[in-house]
Formats: C-alpha cells, structure tokens, sequence
C-alpha cells in the first residue's frame, strides 16, 4: 500500500514538473496587433463584462513601439475574447495620455518632429480599439505644457481639460484605475 501510494505521489510529482516546465503558449485573439496573452481558461478572475476601468498613461517608451498600456489595454480585450465574443460597449474603458506618453496622442507629422519615429505606431492600435469602444483622452493641460498644438491631437482622440480631471470622473463613476508610468 505504501509502495502504491509513493508511487502515485512521484508519478504525480513528475505531471506537475512537467506542466511547470512547459513554456506558454502567447497569442492574441480579437486585437492582432497587440495585447498577447497566454490562455488560461481554468484561471481565477476572467473578465467580467461591464468591467469599469481608465489606464493612466504617462509612459513614453520607445518611439518606434507601441506604449505598454496600450498594449496592456489590448491584451484585456483580447483576453475577455478568449471567453466569447466581445461586443462595442461591453466593457466601459477610458485611457487617458499626459506626462510622457503626451505624444502618444499626436497626429503622424506631429509625432514625428517630436520623436525619432516615422509615424506615430499607437495609431492604427487606438483606432482598432476604439471600434470595440475603448474612449480615448488627452490631457490639454500636458499639451499646454509641451508646447504641442491642440490642433496636432489625433482624430480618435478626444481633448480633456486635464488628466486629473479625467482620472477623478472616471473613478466616480465607478471606473478601476489602472496605472501605466
């Protein structure tokens, strides 16, 4: 009996090393260009539809890559679609550029004089996750202090008076906040 029993706990032993050691899988689901996640559907805390959030953005990054909390943005959705299909709307995100990641919000000609980069490459990312209803701010009060011309803020977009301002509504209206520095 004993000799069954320490048998099954090495055998059991050896599955669970197994497992530990095999490396994940990454991959993306809803947004291809960003946000790759490793499927783990058995996992605590999927998404929960109607989830409340706004990412704080102040992070530059390289000037040739997406910013991480874009990325960050992306891979919640992309994991949300690993449980079904994700509508426009069912999730309430906010994302809110100031400090740093100011030029994030640029238009391309206006974030390639202020960067090393061609274009702007959080672009085609901000437009894709618009469509699943991702809001996006910046703040006038960081534009001011840069020196960058409102008119130069990209099409998707929206001008806010502030990233505080936007931080503090969006949190009283329930949002989590999510940090990216």
């Amino acid at each position: 009996m004993l000799k069954t029993t320490l048998l099954i706990l090495s055998a059991s032993a050896l599955a669970s090393a197994a497992v530990m050691n095999t490396a994940p899988t990454f991959k993306t689901s809803l947004i291809s260009q960003a946000g790759k996640y490793a499927p783990l559907p058995e996992a605590a805390h999927q998404p929960q539809a109607g989830t409340k959030m706004v990412f704080d953005i102040t992070g530059a990054g390289e000037a040739n890559e997406i910013l991480k909390g874009l990325d960050r943005t992306a891979m919640f959705l992309n994991l949300a679609a690993e449980n079904g299909p994700v509508k426009k709307d069912q999730f309430d995100i906010a994302v809110v550029f100031h400090g740093s990641a100011t030029a994030a919000a640029l238009n391309d000609e206006a974030y390639a004089k202020v960067t090393d980069a061609a274009a702007n490459p959080n672009l085609p990312l901000i437009e894709e996750l618009k469509s699943y209803g991702v809001r996006f701010y910046v703040c006038g009060q960081a534009l001011a202090r840069k020196n960058y011309p409102m008119e130069q803020v990209a099409n998707d977009v929206t001008l806010a008076t502030s990233a505080l301002t936007v931080l503090v509504n969006e949190q009283n209206n329930g949002a989590a906040f999510v940090p990216f520095h």
